[in-house]
């Protein structure tokens, strides 16, 4: 216990250490002249917040080190935008807010949010309600004064003057909108831009979780892969499950049979167990950003034809083309399937769009085919098939032997940018039959 109060009191002083320190350097400046639209902010400034933000933390757990005096904001809207006007290091700064998207939930409104003053970024502009499922940062003051099922407006600001990640927190309590709130009801439902903190930070968890799923059959196998950040005194992760699947059936000797092998993406989510406000069942900021399927074939076996299927998210024009190498490794055989799509955003792949590449003369043992650079599989449902044409040169009945696929994904952060190569070997066996 001794250890444990001496390890609190060191973290504390740490902490007051690196709020206190920046103090100078945001002086604020009140003078906002007094009229009915004024608002009172609760202020913190955080100073050298590391690379996981994992000094964040709160009014409590910091007990007040950061908090700094209220800051006086003037408000006005021109239409569905709020317009917030202060004073920041003896600067008048203008903080706009346009509507954006809500929350799964509906209790938080996001907004885009821009600031006139270039030494400032805004990070986080949103109103939420029922503030006692948000992450806030004056929880102590929040729950001493009785406010936890209240509305908040809460902005963010980042310092892009600063060598270190400092950061100015202004948090208005007891909020209303300068317009009906019945104007928002058109937005649509986005919780991703409740996740800045995986644009800020780094995740300080990257996990794989191989449990199967219960309603997945024997032809195919998940994972989900985690990221996990901190998100002021609580954790936010974020999941993204992909099923990889082979369709097969048994091949009567001297004919032909269609393998398909897939990637598809079943789920998402981002979670934050504390702050259900936050939660989303079917987003999060990771993604496919690569994907390559190996096929190696059963023996006495070999692949004659090769095409695609899919849907999938592309930036917009010319998608290019994707690769198919035959062959084993220091073989030099390919061929191109094309493909020109119209803008869009899920692009569906058939035989419409791709030309199937036949090589009926020739034993390729092995097939490689890669999505295209512009190809990303980001919502639930998208996926990515390779079918190909399995043939029996024997000629006569046999055992057959393993199809073996190996699947190369790079799970990628749309927030972060940050990669991660994914690597995954599915084995089956096929019989010749007579």
């Amino acid at each position: 216990m001794k250890m444990l109060q001496k390890m609190a009191v060191t973290v504390l002083g740490l902490c007051l250490a690196l709020c206190v320190n920046v103090i100078p350097a945001f002086a604020m400046d009140n003078d906002v002249a007094n009229d009915t639209d004024t608002l009172i902010a609760k202020t913190a400034i955080l100073n050298d917040i590391d690379k996981y933000g994992s000094n964040w933390g709160s009014d409590v757990s910091t007990d007040n080190a950061c908090v700094v005096e209220d800051t006086m904001v003037s408000q006005s809207n021109n239409g569905d935008v709020i317009i917030l006007n202060t004073y920041l290091n003896g600067q008048n700064v203008t903080i706009t807010g346009t509507p954006l998207s809500k929350s799964e939930n509906g209790n938080v409104t996001y907004f885009d949010g821009n600031v006139n003053n270039a030494d400032y970024d805004v990070v986080l502009f949103s109103f939420e309600k029922e503030i006692q499922d948000s992450v806030v940062y004056f929880k102590g003051y929040m729950q001493e004064n009785g406010k936890t099922a209240g509305n908040i407006l809460k902005v963010y600001l980042k310092d892009n003057n600063s060598t270190t990640n400092d950061y100015i927190v202004l948090e208005i309590f007891d909020y209303e909108l300068p317009f009906p709130e019945s104007n928002l009801s058109g937005l649509e439902v986005d919780g991703l831009p409740g996740a800045w903190v995986a644009e800020e930070f780094e995740p300080f968890s990257v996990e794989e979780d191989d449990t199967p799923l219960p309603y997945i059959s024997s032809d195919s196998d998940t994972r989900t892969y985690n990221e996990t950040f901190y998100v002021g005194d609580v954790q936010q992760k974020h999941t993204i499950t992909l099923e990889y699947k082979i369709l097969y059936g048994n091949i009567r000797y001297g004919s032909h049979e269609k393998n398909h092998s897939t990637v598809k993406v079943i789920a998402k989510s981002i979670t934050v167990p504390s702050s259900p406000n936050l939660n989303s069942s079917t987003q999060s900021s990771l993604y496919v950003s690569a994907l390559t399927i190996h096929q190696f074939a059963a023996p006495f076996t070999a692949f004659t034809e090769t095409k695609v299927d899919g849907s999938v998210y592309i930036s917009n024009g010319y998608l290019g083309d994707i690769t198919v190498s035959l062959g084993f490794a220091g073989l030099d055989v390919s061929a191109e399937l094309e493909a020109v799509f119209e803008n869009s955003v899920d692009v569906a792949l058939n035989d419409n769009n791709y030309k199937s590449y036949s090589h009926f003369d020739e034993y390729e043992r092995a097939t490689r085919t890669s999505m295209n650079s512009n190809m990303r599989l980001i919502y639930k449902d998208q996926f990515f098939t390779v079918i190909s044409i399995l043939y029996d040169f024997k000629n006569e009945p046999h055992n057959g032997g393993v199809l073996t696929n190996r699947f190369d994904v790079t799970i990628s952060n749309s927030r972060t940018q940050n990669s991660s190569q994914k690597n995954y070997s599915f084995l089956k066996n096929i019989r010749v039959i007579q």
